[in-house]
């Protein structure tokens, strides 16, 4: 049984979307159902039709008018669609608000630069750019028409992971009509030119940027007047461009308006050109090689894809002058436009048919459709610039991608972009009821993912938190996993009692320790689906040496000199923690490094640290960098969990200085020195535990290359697990 979409789009189109929609849905008649709903009956409308294409037109007064909506989602239910695909901004908004009615995967294409789609209007560019974000944000999926066009999603916050890279296709097998030159010139009072035609086919809006190519012209005809240039479109700077083209006198220069006959244009012309400031990848080009016409175009979005040395030429943005020696060029060699344009035409048919384009969307569609069975809900403390947390969603995610690429998942997060910016996945505000709970209504499980959550030593409020939301998970029937829990300790009764009921209600739990499985037993939990497993930051790699180097070149830090690492975090008695540090600085010829976990808290205590041969990282660095930073130590002095486990990955020697049980419990699986507690730490007994750590180093690095291996393999479990009660 083939897969109902149905494509939303505004029906106002006249260029790339129109061709888009056709190449798009002819391509797909072999793998899917497809149906196009418009909004506005115009030339869209009958030339779908004309296709064969199986488009319906549902009556939008005007972009707010919101009766649509009743009727879409009458028309999906009747026909039981599988996936909804919006094109444009028009179709965006009223699929954000068709998304409340149907429960369906929502995808869209990205054709343009949203940011630029209502440049030339101001107030369309307030209303019409703003509406078009919000909506956007709340689609599930996204496909780009360029690689350049996804990064730039990326870098605004989209998630990378579900936003999918598509290069238009084209129609190559279709004939296509067109009228003699001659004729089509005449139909505009043109005389046959002595010299070239170039044209180009483009709206006359500033993002197009015409006037580049009137200022080339001009310079072009110093040299070559006998030449010819064309421009089809209409659009808002219409009037400024005729104003410059009669000014100049630039009497070789022709404005045809919107053409219907757009092959006859390519065919009337030598050269395509295109100087938009921001480009996706436009059909103009496309048809325009189908006639084997070679391209002149900026360098823009994916273009370069398409336009390389043996099919045209690319200039940048604005540069007229570079722009009107490629013109010249191409007029004293006027032999090379029959090599690129059947170069041209034949790349075309290789790598950018619409057959090629309509496998590629239906694969996509496959995998949606996949994704949107196997939702996931992950929560940790992520989203707080605490780098062992980070840490921990990095290697949950990398995991689980592992194992089923087809997994959906989401986050909960205090810095929703800012984790789907670094970690290319869906994120929510932890701190939004609504955002929870959406999340957790249209997740498949939930996973309450890594680090020590439940324990109320940092305060009350933070594990009556974490507890609501497996309450709301119970409520809402929801499988529930604690994936590599450490736990405790949880000195409030009330608080025990509450932890206790909710720990036995979870499907499974996985612990990254010992102490931790005793604590439940302590607590009373009654659960026969608990396994001890690892910290799932074991799986994660640290980076090369060369980046390294590179590291501590920007930092300043030299090379070629052998260091110890010091990492702290704030704590109750701060001043005799670094008392004790200063005195082992002053004490030893040794070199520091201190490293800062939790950059916006760590950097503090860090900076109080005063001694010679010291050096600080400044900046923010991902896992990989600070396991790489860690793997270049001799040994390391850390107070965080997460920087005895870098450490541990790395295979560096440690000396703990514990706050916590958790520390004390690293360090004993790790088979290490005990830690020194920071409560009553004096310079001596660092000094003297230091010394002892140096003196038995080999034993220590032959101890971690053992154990750190097999908690790396252990680790590897907590994924394995995880699925087969997903899929259990």
């Amino acid at each position: 049984m083939k897969l109902k979409v149905l494509n939303l789009i505004s029906g106002g189109d006249t260029g790339g979307a129109k061709t888009h929609i056709i190449a798009l849905s002819k391509g797909l008649a072999e793998f899917v159902d497809t149906k196009v709903v418009c909004f506005i009956k115009d030339t869209f409308y009958e030339d779908l039709k004309a296709e064969g294409i199986n488009i319906e037109y549902f009556e939008q007064k005007s972009r707010f008018d919101l009766s649509v909506i009743k009727k879409l989602e009458e028309e999906v239910k009747k026909e039981k669609y599988d996936l909804i695909h919006s094109h444009g901004a028009r179709a965006n908004f009223v699929s954000l608000l068709l998304k409340r009615r149907v429960d369906l995967p929502f995808v869209t294409t990205i054709h343009s630069d949203y940011e630029l789609d209502f440049k030339d209007t101001f107030y369309k560019k307030i209303i019409f750019t703003n509406v078009n974000k919000f909506a956007l944000k709340r689609f599930d999926y996204y496909i780009s028409v360029s690689d350049t066009f996804k990064e730039m999603m990326v870098s605004r916050g989209f998630p990378a992971d579900r936003n999918f890279v598509v290069y238009n296709g084209i129609d190559t097998e279709k004939e296509r009509d067109f009228i003699p030159r001659e004729d089509f010139l005449n139909n505009f009072s043109i005389d046959l030119p002595k010299g070239l035609i170039f044209g180009i086919s483009a709206r006359l809006d500033q993002v197009k940027d015409h006037m580049t190519f009137l200022r080339a012209v001009e310079v072009a005809n110093k040299d070559f007047p006998g030449n010819t240039y064309l421009i089809a479109g209409e659009g808002h700077e219409s009037e400024n461009l005729r104003a410059y083209v009669k000014e100049k006198d630039l009497k070789n220069v022709y404005f045809i308006g919107y053409t219907t006959d757009i092959f006859s244009f390519y065919n009337a012309i030598d050269v395509n050109v295109l100087t938009s400031l921001s480009e996706s990848f436009p059909y103009a080009l496309l048809e325009g090689g189908l006639l084997k016409k070679p391209i002149i175009s900026t360098e823009v979005g994916g273009i370069p894809k398409l336009v390389d040395e043996d099919t045209g030429f690319l200039f940048q943005p604005g540069d007229f002058k570079r722009l009107s020696e490629i013109i010249i060029h191409i007029s004293k060699n006027k032999e090379i436009i029959n090599k690129l344009g059947n170069n041209l035409r034949e790349k075309i048919e290789e790598k950018f048919s619409n057959r090629a384009m309509a496998l590629s969307h239906y694969r996509i569609y496959e995998k949606i459709l996949k994704e949107s069975k196997n939702k996931v809900l992950i929560l940790g403390y992520y989203g707080f610039d605490n780098s062992g947390d980070d840490a921990i969603l990095e290697a949950i995610t990398t995991e689980l991608k592992k194992i089923d690429e087809d997994l959906s998942l989401t986050v909960l997060s205090k810095s929703p972009s800012a984790t789907e910016r670094d970690y290319g996945i869906r994120a929510l505000n932890r701190f939004s009821p609504l955002d929870v709970y959406k999340g957790m209504k249209l997740s498949d499980i939930f996973l309450f993912g890594g680090g020590t959550l439940l324990q109320d030593r940092t305060s009350t409020r933070s594990i009556r938190y974490y507890l609501a939301t497996l309450k709301l998970a119970d409520k809402l029937n929801k499988k529930t996993m604690a994936y590599a829990n450490g736990m405790g300790p949880i000195d409030g009764e009330k608080n025990r009692r509450l932890t206790r009921k909710a720990l036995e209600k979870i499907g499974l739990i996985t612990l990254r320790d010992q102490d931790s499985y005793d604590f439940l037993k302590d607590l009373g939990v009654e659960n026969k689906n608990v396994k001890v497993t690892q910290d799932p930051v074991f799986t994660i790699e640290g980076t090369d040496k060369a980046r390294v180097e590179e590291i501590f070149r920007n930092e300043k830090i030299p090379t070629n000199v052998r260091l110890t690492g010091i990492s702290l975090r704030p704590w109750d008695n701060d001043q005799a923690t670094i008392g004790a540090i200063e005195e082992l600085i002053e004490k030893t010829a040794d070199s520091f490094l201190l490293i800062p976990m939790h950059q916006a808290d760590d950097i503090k205590i860090l900076e109080r640290i005063r001694g010679d041969r010291v050096y600080l990282l400044k900046n923010e660095y991902d896992v990989r960098d600070l396991i790489g930073i860690m793997g270049s130590l001799d040994f390391l002095i850390g107070m965080r969990l997460h920087s005895l486990i870098y450490a541990a990955i790395a295979r560096t020697p440690m000396l703990g200085l514990s706050y916590d049980p958790k520390v004390d419990g690293l360090l004993k699986d790790l088979e290490m020195k005990p830690a020194i507690g920071v409560d009553g730490i004096e310079g001596r007994i660092l000094i003297n535990e230091y010394e002892d750590l140096k003196a038995r180093a080999g034993e220590f690095r032959d101890t971690l290359s053992r154990n750190a291996e097999e908690k790396i393999q252990t680790a590897r479990e907590n994924g394995r697990l995880f699925y087969d009660y997903l899929k259990g």
